[in-house]
C-alpha cells in the first residue's frame, strides 16, 4: 500500500571516508551504444541504471544525481554521486559507495560547496561536505552523530544549509533511555501504533546544526513530541514541522477516530536562544516546510478533504508570522507529490499525476495553475530548479528509460542530457500508448504496451498488471517489466481504477468503502475496451500486481471466472489483519469506517476483504511476500495460502527473507521475484501437455 506520506526506512551507514571518492580526474562523456537487435528479457534488469536525488546549483551549470547498479555477484546496489555539465555533458565523479548508500545531495546557497548524505554497511548515514570548485578536493564529514541524520518521514530533507551557508541544521533520532541494574536487560516497549514487526518503541527525531566545516551539533529541540521537517526562514531562525508523538502515525488517534485534521504543528526556533513559537497549530502537514527564495513565505504538502489519504495533496502556503494562510493548488484538482519554489518566489512548480502522465504545473500564490509542455516526458521524479529559473528532473517516455532532463525556463522543452541507460533505449521494444473507456460517470485510463512485433491481425495472450497504492498511477513511462513481458509476445495491461491518484478528488475518493468491488468493475471494463478490438486471445489472460495490486488480483479472482493464472505479490487478503497489525491502521480507518472492532464495523472489514471470497477462487495462483513487510502483515497471506490450497487451488506461496515492503530489495530477490512472476504466467499460458510437471 502506498502512504502518501510515505514509511521511514532503516538505513545501515558507514562512519568512513574509505568508499567516498573525490572529483575524478577523468571527466568524460557517454559513448555511443550499438543497436540492440534482441527483445527485453531478465537478463537486462541488470543493465538498467537508476538515478535519483537530482539537484541543480543555483547557477544552473551544474546538475548533481545520484546513480545506482546492481551488481548481482555480490548482491547489492552500488552508488555514485556525479555532477552533470547541462552545457558539455561532462560527468564527474564525486562519491561512490560500494555497500551502503548516498542520497539526498543539496548545494550551498551560494553554489560553492555541495552536501550529501553518505552510509557505508553496518554505520549510520552523516553529512560530507566537498568544494565544488577546488579541483582535487576531498570531501569531509561533518557529522558523527551515533543515530546518524534521518527521519522519520521517506522523503523529507534531514538536513539543509542556512541561508549564509555556514551552518548546517539536521534531524537524528534520540537514543532510547538506558535501564539500570537489572532491567537493563528489560526490552519491553508500549506498542500504541506500532507494526508487528516492531522490536522496539519509535524515537522521537529532534533537530541539531553544526558548523558546515565540522565540529561539535548544538542540540536545538527536545522533549516528547518528534520533528519531521526542518528548513531555515533566515540566519536566525528556523521552521519546523513537528508531531505530538513519536509514532508513525502523526494524527492524534482519538481525534483521527473521527476523521478530524492532522495535529502536526509549524513552529519556528530562534536559533541563538532555542525559543519556540507556535505558527499553525495544525497543519495537516504532510511534508517538510520548504521556505520560499526570499524566506518570506512557508509551503508545504497539505491535504484538502476529510482525510490525508484518499484526497489529493495540495500545496498550503503560510507567512512567518502564521497569518496570511494560502493554498497556491486549491484549484489545481490532482495530487500533487512534489514542489519547488520558483526563483521569483511568487510561484511554485508542482509535479502530479494526470490520467497517463506525470505533469509539471505552475501554482501562483495568488492566480491560476498553468500545466507545462513536457514534449516525450511521460514520467518524473525529483523536480529542482536552479536561481536562474532552470529546472532539473529525472524523466523517462514510453521508450526511453529515465534520464536526466533539463528546461531552461519553465517555458522551455525539456532536453535529455544524459544517456546512462541507452543500451536499453536500443533494445526492440514494444510500442505503449493509452486507451480510454467510461463507467460510473468517470472517463478512465489505462496502459497497453504491445509486443514489438504486433500485428493487429492477430490475437494475443493478455497480462493484467494492476498499479498498487491505491493511490497510484500507471503512466506511459518507461516499464522494463511491461516491455519484458510483452517481449515474450504478450499484451501488457496496466489499468488505472477509482482510488488512483490520476483524475482528482472525485475519483480518488471513490474507493472509501468500496475496495474491491467498484475498482473491480473499473478493470473488467478496460478489459472489455481492450477486446473490443478483437486482439485478445480470452483463452489466455493472467492477473497480476503488487500490493494494492495484490489485492485486486485476489479481489478479481475470486469476483471474475477465466483466468489463466494469478500472481499476487504482497497481497493485502485480510483486511482485519491488516489495521490490527500494520502500519497502515489510520489509512485502514479512513477507508472503511473507522475501526472494525466498534459499531459492528467487523462485517464492513469482511465484505470487502478477498479471503472472503477465496472458496470462489478457481486460477492457479502465485503469492509473493516479503517477510519484513510492515504494510501488509504476512499473516493474512498465510491465511490466504492455506485457504487456497484447502480449496484445491493450484498455488504456490514464496517468501523472501528480506525487509521492506517493495519486491526484492536487493539485486539477488529482486530479479527472483520477477522470474518467478513471469514464469507461473509462461507455465499456465501453455497448452496443459507443454507444461512442466
Amino acid at each position: 500500500m502506498r502512504i502518501p506520506v510515505g514509511r521511514r526506512s532503516p538505513c545501515s551507514v558507514a562512519r568512513s571516508l574509505a568508499a567516498l571518492v573525490v572529483f575524478s580526474a577523468c571527466a568524460c562523456r557517454a559513448g555511443t551504444v550499438e543497436p540492440q537487435l534482441h527483445r527485453a528479457t531478465l537478463a537486462d534488469l541488470g543493465a538498467q541504471v537508476g538515478l535519483a536525488s537530482p539537484a541543480i546549483a543555483p547557477d544552473g551549470n551544474q546538475i548533481a544525481v545520484v546513480t545506482s547498479r546492481a551488481n548481482y555477484a555480490d548482491n547489492r546496489f552500488e552508488h555514485e554521486l556525479l555532477l552533470v555539465d547541462p552545457a558539455t555533458g561532462v560527468k564527474r565523479v564525486v562519491a561512490a559507495s560500494a555497500r551502503g548508500s548516498i542520497e539526498s545531495p543539496q548545494w550551498s546557497p551560494a553554489g560553492e560547496r555541495l552536501a550529501w548524505l553518505a552510509s557505508e554497511e553496518g554505520g549510520e548515514p552523516q553529512v560530507y561536505v566537498i568544494s565544488s570548485r577546488k579541483a582535487g578536493a576531498a570531501p569531509a564529514r561533518v557529522t558523527d552523530v551515533v543515530n546518524g541524520v534521518r527521519n522519520n518521514w521517506r522523503g523529507s530533507p534531514r538536513f539543509e544549509w542556512s541561508p549564509d551557508g555556514r551552518f548546517i541544521a539536521f534531524t537524528t533520532a534520540d537514543s532510547p533511555e538506558v535501564r539500570q541494574g537489572e532491567e537493563r536487560n528489560n526490552k519491553s516497549f508500549e506498542v500504541v501504533d506500532a507494526d508487528y514487526l516492531a522490536t522496539s518503541a519509535p524515537p522521537s527525531f529532534h533537530v541539531w546544526i553544526v558548523s558546515a566545516d565540522g565540529g561539535e551539533p548544538r542540540r536545538l529541540t527536545s522533549g516528547a513530541g518528534s520533528v519531521t521537517g526542518v528548513a531555515w526562514l533566515n540566519g536566525g531562525s528556523i521552521v519546523i514541522a513537528r508531531q505530538p508523538r513519536p509514532h508513525n502515525s502523526a494524527l492524534d488517534y482519538a481525534e483521527y477516530m473521527h476523521l478530524s485534521s492532522e495535529t502536526t504543528a509549524l513552529e519556528t526556533i530562534d536559533v541563538a536562544s532555542g525559543k519556540l513559537q507556535v505558527l499553525v497549530p495544525a497543519a495537516r502537514i504532510l511534508s517538510a516546510p520548504i521556505v520560499s527564495p526570499h524566506r518570506d513565505l512557508i509551503a508545504y504538502l497539505s491535504f484538502h478533504g476529510p482525510d490525508p489519504w484518499t484526497y489529493p495533496h495540495g500545496i498550503a502556503v503560510v507567512g512567518p508570522s502564521g497569518s496570511d494562510a494560502r493554498s497556491s493548488a486549491a484549484t489545481l484538482d490532482r495530487d500533487v507529490g512534489e514542489f519547488a519554489w520558483l526563483p521569483n518566489g511568487d510561484a511554485v512548480l508542482a509535479a502530479a499525476p494526470d490520467g497517463t502522465r506525470v505533469a509539471l504545473w505552475t501554482l501562483p500564490t495568488n492566480g491560476s495553475p498553468k500545466r507545462l509542455g513536457l514534449g516525450g516526458v511521460a514520467e518524473l521524479r525529483g523536480v529542482t530548479v536552479s536561481a536562474t529559473g532552470a529546472i532539473a528532473f529525472v524523466g523517462s517516455e514510453s521508450r526511453r528509460p529515465p534520464e536526466l532532463y533539463l528546461m531552461a525556463s519553465a517555458a522551455a522543452s525539456p532536453k535529455r542530457l544524459t544517456h546512462f541507460n541507452d543500451r536499453l533505449a536500443a533494445l526492440d521494444l514494444g510500442r505503449t500508448e493509452t486507451i480510454r473507456w467510461s463507467l460510473d460517470g468517470f472517463e478512465q485510463t489505462g496502459v497497453v504496451t504491445y509486443p514489438p512485433d504486433f500485428k493487429s491481425d492477430e490475437k494475443y495472450p493478455l497480462v493484467l498488471n494492476i498499479h498498487g497504492g491505491p493511490q497510484g498511477a500507471s503512466t506511459e513511462g518507461f516499464d522494463l517489466f511491461g516491455q519484458i513481458l510483452a517481449a515474450r509476445g504478450w499484451v501488457v495491461f496496466r489499468p488505472n481504477y477509482r482510488g488512483s491518484d490520476t483524475q482528482g478528488s472525485a475519483y480518488q475518493s471513490a474507493i472509501i468503502n468500496d475496495l474491491g468491488d467498484g475498482p473491480g468493475r473499473d478493470v473488467m471494463a478496460g478489459i472489455a475496451a481492450i477486446g473490443s478490438r478483437r486482439l485478445i486471445d480470452h483463452d489466455r489472460i493472467a492477473v497480476s500486481g503488487w500490493s494494492y495490486g495484490g489485492y485486486m488480483t485476489a479481489w478479481l479472482t475470486g469476483h471474475y471466472p477465466g483466468w489463466s493464472s494469478a500472481v499476487a505479490g504482497a497481497p493485502l487478503t485480510n483486511l482485519v489483519d491488516w489495521y490490527s497489525a500494520s502500519c497502515c491502521n489510520a489509512w485502514a480507518s479512513t477507508v472503511l469506517s473507522g475501526s472494525p472492532w466498534v459499531k459492528n464495523n467487523f462485517s464492513n472489514y469482511w465484505r470487502q476483504a478477498p479471503i472472503t471470497y477465496a472458496d470462489k477462487i478457481k486460477t492457479p495462483t502465485l503469492i509473493l511476500q516479503n517477510m519484513g513487510d510492515p504494510e501488509v502483515p504476512y499473516t493474512g497471506t498465510y491465511s490466504f495460502y492455506h485457504a487456497l490450497r484447502d480449496n484445491g487451488v493450484p498455488v504456490k506461496f514464496v517468501v523472501y527473507p528480506v525487509q521492506g515492503h517493495g519486491y526484492g530489495g536487493d539485486p539477488i530477490h529482486q530479479r527472483d521475484t520477477l522470474r518467478r512472476w513471469m514464469g507461473w504466467i509462461d507455465e499456465h499460458f501453455r497448452a496443459p501437455a507443454e507444461r512442466p510437471h
